[in-house]
């Protein structure tokens, strides 16, 4: 094996990560995620054929693709934590998205070739579908994401989430890699269909999109209910500002914004991810908050009004109720601390929300025993870092319409935001803080995604970020009114409650479990095979 190999390895291996950067958001490139496969397959060929050290090189050369993808997407998590960056970018998602190339190999090896293109991405997607659902999730980089910014491709979202828009740049990358591959060896008949069978799999998605699209359209017009939301984005700096003032002065300013926007028929206002800081006690309701007396006393002027807001909140307990729950020498009692959403309106009770989806290493320690020297370390990525309290399923929100109030890094879930709107939500909305970002693609990305939320729920979005992107979101994933980066700001407009529930919604992440039979399946005809010879 000579150095010459090695430079064409790596210069393979890195030609992957260059394309899968740029297919990503916040470029508008999805296409070339068509073809950012290619290289990293052609690597495992040549690899194979070439080295004696096979193994090895494999895992080697498709590491440094994939950590460098995950490097150049997700480098920003180094703003909040170096350490942060290394765990997700490195030991986390560089670690495991080799192996189910590792497998494809494996069962390459084992299996008849027509079925090589299922060893390929069956796997993967089986890899992406475990991936959305341990304790240590970081989906950022599920290759449906990739379309983000291409919406009006994937209006079929609605039936199959991102999952399905995995399979379709698999599928397409893997056939185009197969005819280069047999080129040669190909009659002219045989290149022009595999070359129309790739251009009917390119193609035929965009078509489907336009009729989704169409169709959904159609319901759409009939649909005559609107609400008139107001959002703000406070714009406070979550490593100073935010967390040092007086919370009733950071409450004071957001409200000073929405009195800009708020009148008489305004149904909703919307404050971003912890914007009430100074701890609320839920077990007496918030009645014993400064912040809260102060948003009541807006209700007071417009009693028609609902507050959706983020909040820092405390539930206390005679004894260790949950698994999170701290213990008070002082107060000598137990308690959780929550990242909270919610709901103020005139004359009911304050409702509550608590973060479902906690940030791993962040808001929860995946695994305890295994991470617990991790705790030192946490990576800033929500509104509010340490060990913290959990609801075990989504909630929602009542009162003139039911809400889904999603927070921060649950939007990325899929499924997730679905079991919302199979709750009865009837509108969505995403509150954050992406400060702790600074200003690069993260936060970019992060709106990005919540369009994909839209498509697939057929669920109107109103997003708040305490700085970042706050906008409204059509059912169809487009934005509207985007507010600009470190401004605050306060936008006002109207959004259509829905109550249809998609194929996806009603299904969730069925292209994950059917990629778990077809490895399951493929598994076994290895073994089946391996036995025969």
């Amino acid at each position: 094996m000579n150095g010459k190999q090695h430079l064409n390895y790596l210069f393979l291996s890195l030609s992957s990560a260059l394309l899968l950067w740029l297919a990503w958001p916040p470029h508008h490139l999805g296409w070339i995620s068509f073809i950012a496969w290619v290289p990293l397959l052609f690597l495992l060929r040549l690899i194979n054929a070439q080295s004696s050290r096979k193994s090895l090189y494999r895992f080697m050369y498709t590491f440094i693709a994939l950590v460098t993808w995950n490097l150049l997407c997700t480098y920003w998590i180094k703003n909040a934590s170096v350490f942060g960056a290394i765990a997700a970018a490195v030991i986390v998602n560089g670690l495991l998205m080799p192996l189910p190339l590792m497998l494809y190999q494996w069962l390459t090896r084992k299996i008849n070739p027509r079925f090589h293109l299922w060893c390929f991405v069956a796997p993967w997607l089986l890899f992406e579908f475990f991936h959305l659902n341990w304790e240590l999730a970081w989906p950022w980089l599920t290759l449906g994401n990739a379309f983000a910014n291409n919406l009006s491709w994937i209006q079929w979202y609605e039936y199959t989430g991102v999952l399905g828009g995995s399979f379709w740049i698999l599928t397409v990358n893997y056939l185009i890699y197969s005819l280069l591959v047999q080129l040669n060896e190909f009659t002219v008949k045989e290149k022009l269909t595999q070359t129309s069978i790739i251009m009917l799999s390119v193609c035929l998605p965009f078509l489907l999109s336009y009729v989704v699209w169409r169709n959904y359209l159609l319901h759409d017009a009939a649909n005559t209910k609107q609400v008139q939301v107001v959002i703000v984005q406070p714009n406070h700096d979550p490593y100073h500002e935010k967390f040092e003032q007086p919370p009733n002065l950071l409450v004071n300013e957001m409200l000073q914004l929405s009195m800009q926007q708020v009148d008489s028929e305004t149904q909703y206002l919307i404050l971003p991810e912890t914007a009430l800081t100074d701890g609320i006690v839920e077990n007496d309701n918030g009645n014993t908050s400064q912040t809260i007396q102060q948003l009541k006393s807006l209700l007071e002027k417009f009693p028609q009004l609902h507050i959706i807001s983020g909040a820092d909140t405390y539930l206390f307990y005679q004894d260790k109720a949950t698994a999170t729950a701290r213990y008070s020498k002082r107060g000598k009692q137990w308690y959780d601390v929550f990242n909270t959403a919610l709901q103020l309106n005139h004359g009911d009770s304050v409702q509550f929300y608590h973060k479902s989806k906690l940030v791993p290493g962040v808001e929860r320690m995946p695994y305890p025993r295994i991470f617990g020297f991790l705790e030192d370390f946490a990576i800033e990525l929500g509104g509010t870092s340490g060990s913290l309290g959990a609801q075990d399923e989504a909630g929602v929100f009542t009162g003139l319409n039911t809400v889904a109030p999603v927070i921060c890094y649950e939007s990325i879930f899929g499924n997730y935001v679905a079991d919302y709107v199979r709750k009865g939500a009837e509108f969505i909305c995403i509150i954050t803080n992406d400060g702790w970002w600074g200003n690069t693609e993260g936060y970019m990305q992060h709106c990005a995604y919540a369009s994909l939320r839209a498509i697939e729920t057929r669920r109107a979005i109103a997003r708040s970020a305490n700085t970042g992107i706050s906008c409204f979101i059509d059912a169809t994933g487009q934005r509207s009114q985007d507010t600009d980066w470190w401004e605050p700001a306060v936008i006002k407009g109207k959004i259509k409650p829905d109550s249809i529930l998609t194929f996806y919604v009603r299904f969730g992440d069925y292209i994950g479990w059917l990629a778990l039979l077809a490895t399951m399946a493929l598994l076994i005809n290895a073994k089946i095979s391996g036995n025969k010879n």
